[in-house]
């Protein structure tokens, strides 16, 4: 789970799925970031952040 700097004001938050990562841990992070306010997206454990690797494209 990663947070976009600043938190307070930042919506996203990455939901990393490494390999060994299971459902049940996957579907916890979604419901938490989506209950405290913030936008998830789940993403493969992945050098670089999904911002970023977005702008290199």
């Amino acid at each position: 789970m990663h947070f976009m700097n600043p938190v307070p004001v930042m919506k996203l938050v990455e939901a990393d799925r490494g390999y060994n990562t299971s459902d049940a841990v996957t579907k916890t992070v979604m419901e938490l970031s989506r209950a405290i306010g913030k936008e998830p997206v789940e993403v493969r454990d992945y050098a670089g952040f999904v911002a970023n690797r977005i702008l290199m494209q």
